[in-house]
């Protein structure tokens, strides 16, 4: 059995992407995201950048 994937994001929307994980990344680098939100922060950003690097 072969499974075939499509790419399901443009490039505007990868683009859109890995800026909102590298801002999210940065607000934790800058101490802005504290407690609780900063392990979530890194997380969110994780998939985020994750997803538009593979682009599915």
């Amino acid at each position: 059995m072969q499974l075939e994937f499509k790419r399901n994001l443009g490039v505007i929307d990868r683009i859109i992407r890995l800026v909102i994980g590298l801002i999210l990344i940065s607000l934790v680098l800058l101490r802005a995201a504290t407690n609780w939100m900063a392990p979530l922060a890194l997380y969110i950003a994780g998939v985020i950048i994750f997803e538009a690097i593979i682009g599915y």
